[in-house]
């Protein structure tokens, strides 16, 4: 939809985009069961992706698992991976699967945050999930909710600024420099 998948969908533009592959199809998507999802939004940084994924520490009940110097993964600790955060240069991805990038997007650091429910989509959202339900509203807010608590689930790390070490000449000198 709109030449690639760089730019975020509204609802409206959600909805535009399941009619349209409903008639292509010839079947009703709003009808159907929805059994995988991913949510999301892209980030726009001032310096590379990778540089921010050493600031992201750890997150309560999830582990940590840099797949690529390009992705940085929030998994489940539990032998069912359901649901996982999910950090990677967009960008990277799009060159990867040769998706023509466009010109505004040529020279940007696009980090894309996703939360992805692979498996139990129902059980995890605690309500059947239709092609409609993606329109809701209400469930739209329920999403991007769920996705900025966990982000703020994740322990920041603050970089601190590199120091002159060459000054250290006894332990006394590193005390005093930190």
């Amino acid at each position: 939809h709109q030449g690639g998948n760089l730019y975020e969908l509204s609802l409206a533009d959600a909805g535009h985009a399941i009619r349209q592959i409903s008639d292509e199809l010839k079947t009703d998507l709003l009808e159907a069961s929805v059994t995988r999802l991913e949510f999301g939004t892209n980030i726009r940084l001032q310096n590379s992706v990778p540089r921010y994924f050493s600031l992201l520490g750890d997150m309560p009940n999830r582990q940590r698992d840099p797949l690529s110097r390009s992705s940085l993964y929030y998994r489940r600790r539990t032998k069912k991976d359901t649901e996982s955060l999910v950090f990677y240069d967009k960008i990277e991805e799009a060159r990867k699967h040769e998706i023509d990038i466009p010109e505004e997007f040529a020279d940007a650091n696009i980090m894309r945050v996703e939360l992805r429910f692979n498996k139990c989509l129902n059980r995890q959202l605690r309500q059947p999930v239709y092609g409609k339900t993606l329109l809701d509203e209400s469930f739209f807010l329920e999403l991007r909710n769920r996705l900025i608590d966990n982000y703020f689930s994740i322990v920041k790390i603050e970089k601190t600024q590199m120091k002159d070490t060459s000054i250290i000449k006894k332990p006394k000198d590193a005390i005093n420099l930190f």
